[in-house]
């Protein structure tokens, strides 16, 4: 599914990323574990196209993807969720939830409804009209998975 072969990035000409070779089956559920400064993040940047590779190459369902702008992989079903959440917090549960959708050109399978994240997330169904400002630190990190669930 996703594949990274000798992927090598760079902060500046801090080389973080070392030869990485990652490979995540369908299904698989991966976990990166390291210290502060390990590359954990910059993994996950590089594979979203935050950060280029300077060389190496990434896979996902055999379509070369590094190089690709943020916007072209998100369309091809890859999200992020950033540590510090990200969402809207002038918009409304709802509102956060549909702006995931702006700009998809097509609909991926096995896509996720408003209808289908507050089966998962029932709080956020509670929570549905009150502004991203207004949520709790937990309910803005489910409204954070639920966006990145609907794009």
């Amino acid at each position: 599914m996703i594949e990274m072969e000798n992927v090598h990035s760079y902060y500046g000409t801090s080389h973080i990323l070392q030869g990485i070779d990652l490979t995540v089956d369908e299904g698989e559920v991966v976990c990166l574990l390291g210290r502060n400064g390990a590359g954990k993040t910059t993994t996950i940047k590089t594979i979203m196209g935050l950060l280029n590779p300077a060389q190496g190459q990434i896979n996902y369902r055999g379509k070369v993807i590094s190089g690709l702008k943020p916007f072209k992989i998100a369309r091809e079903g890859i999200a992020y969720v950033p540590e510090d959440r990200a969402i809207f917090v002038h918009l409304s549960v709802v509102e956060n939830l549909e702006i995931a959708r702006v700009g998809m050109k097509r609909r991926l399978k096995g896509t996720w409804s408003v209808e289908r994240v507050y089966q998962k997330f029932p709080r956020l169904d509670e929570r549905k009209s009150h502004r991203g400002a207004n949520l709790s630190g937990g309910e803005q990190q489910m409204l954070a998975v639920a966006r990145a669930l609907m794009s």
